[in-house]
């Protein structure tokens, strides 16, 4: 083991940090691969299908031990809000004991003030919480400020807005000089549900945080009593913090090649919205709605036979297709395929780049390396595809966990897709070969 830890570095083997798992072998076959694996250099799951299959799982239905699964214990909850979703809070989580990382959170939560706090209602900032993770009723496990956002409260032109203002937010959000990240964020519609709201449709820019779920299972218990907002999150969201009075530098501008962001009237790039599934797992490809090569497994069977899937035969991608009625030659986006970074502007709307791409991996110029289908996004409809996106690829209505990756088309792909794009479930690893 201190071997292969040293030799899979780029800097030891010369050639690329590449990544393994070394797991139990303790007679417990999904826990010895799920959640008693040592992973590194990054976290690639396993294929959870396969691996129920292994070790004697036979029911169509994902397994309750399973987090991506529907029947993996939750506290049941029906949104009450209306899509698009108009309110989130953006969690702006960080390091309180890094001075950098601090300093780095207070810039960005600066300048958003500077850029956006004209916008009347559209933002307001809660106050900083550099011990939240010592609280038992706070759902964070690291320090964290929120701003809460209103799309709703700008009288017209709240959706370009909330496009600029999101696509600021996930450039700001880099690493810095190669030294690491100074803070993450997540995005946390309020539908009425605050554990599905974190747990299961927030999206991420950066590193992937796990929650303080009993705080979570709590807060919705006492919200669905009380239907109201839980006290929890208005915690997070109390009166807008003073002005700083020695406020640090803020953050330095994106490169000159990529489309940035200067001012609140800035018109926000257009996007990719990613619907991905892991290779061979057939709990989640069927959920989305692709094919199922050599799984051995009758689709008949598979998830769609759950209640969730009656009448939808093809899963996330097929609800998007007709929510968007994206079904004629005029809706289809794929002329510039292989193009990292397509121009479908044209088009006017949102169309369909791909509803199966089931095998990207085969193909060097495809940075996805899981399969996937794709959307193309105008900028001004980011909300609308975006809350849509936090609802269906939930296993409450999927019947399990999809993933997303939202990537803003600035110019600088390997920045877009890396450091800069909105996320929901597993970060894979990508061919960043194919963004060079």
């Amino acid at each position: 083991m201190a071997w292969a830890t040293t030799w899979k570095n780029a800097e030891t083997n010369g050639l690329a940090d590449f990544d393994f798992l070394a797991h139990l072998c303790a007679g417990c076959n999904y826990a010895d691969h799920v959640s008693w694996g040592l992973h590194s250099t990054k976290y690639i799951p396993c294929n959870k299908a396969s691996v129920a299959s292994e070790a004697g799982w036979t029911s169509p239905i994902a397994p309750d031990v399973d987090p991506d699964a529907a029947a993996y214990p939750a506290p049941a909850c029906t949104p009450t809000a209306p899509q698009p979703y108009d309110s989130f809070d953006l969690h702006v989580l960080y390091n309180s004991a890094n001075a950098t990382c601090v300093a780095a959170k207070a810039a960005f939560v600066a300048q958003a003030q500077s850029i956006f706090g004209a916008a009347k209602g559209f933002l307001s900032v809660g106050v900083d919480d550099p011990f939240a993770f010592t609280k038992p009723a706070s759902p964070m496990l690291t320090a964290a400020q929120t701003l809460r956002i209103n799309a709703s409260a700008v009288a017209s032109g709240g959706d370009a807005l909330f496009a600029t203002f999101m696509q600021w937010a996930m450039q700001a959000d880099r690493e810095d000089s190669g030294e690491g990240r100074g803070f993450d964020l997540v995005l946390e519609p309020h539908t009425g549900c605050p554990y599905g709201d974190l747990v299961s449709r927030a999206l991420y820019v950066g590193n992937r945080w796990m929650f303080n779920e009993h705080a979570l299972v709590g807060a919705q218990l006492e919200a669905a009593a009380a239907q109201t907002t839980p006290a929890v999150a208005a915690a997070t969201t109390a009166a807008a913090a003073p002005p700083l009075l020695n406020a640090p530098p803020l953050l330095s501008a994106p490169p000159a090649s990529c489309k940035s962001i200067v001012t609140a009237s800035s018109k926000a790039v257009d996007f990719i919205v990613y619907l991905l599934a892991g290779p061979g797992n057939y709990f989640q490809t069927d959920a989305l709605g692709l094919t199922v090569p050599d799984s051995g497994v009758d689709r008949a069977a598979l998830n769609r036979s759950h209640p969730i899937h009656a009448g939808a035969a093809t899963g996330v991608i097929g609800a998007a297709i007709a929510k968007w009625n994206l079904t004629s030659a005029a809706t289809m986006c794929s002329s510039q395929y292989p193009a990292v970074e397509p121009d479908y502007s044209a088009q006017g709307d949102i169309c369909l780049m791909t509803a199966a791409a089931p095998q990207p991996y085969f193909h060097d110029s495809n940075p996805i390396p899981v399969e996937y289908a794709a959307l193309y996004v105008p900028g001004d409809q980011l909300r609308d595809v975006a809350t849509w996106s936090m609802e269906h690829r939930a296993a409450e209505s999927a019947g399990y966990n999809v993933g997303v990756k939202i990537v803003p088309l600035t110019g600088c792909p390997l920045l877009d897709f890396t450091a800069w794009s909105l996320k929901a479930g597993d970060d894979w690893r990508l061919n960043e070969a194919a963004l060079s």
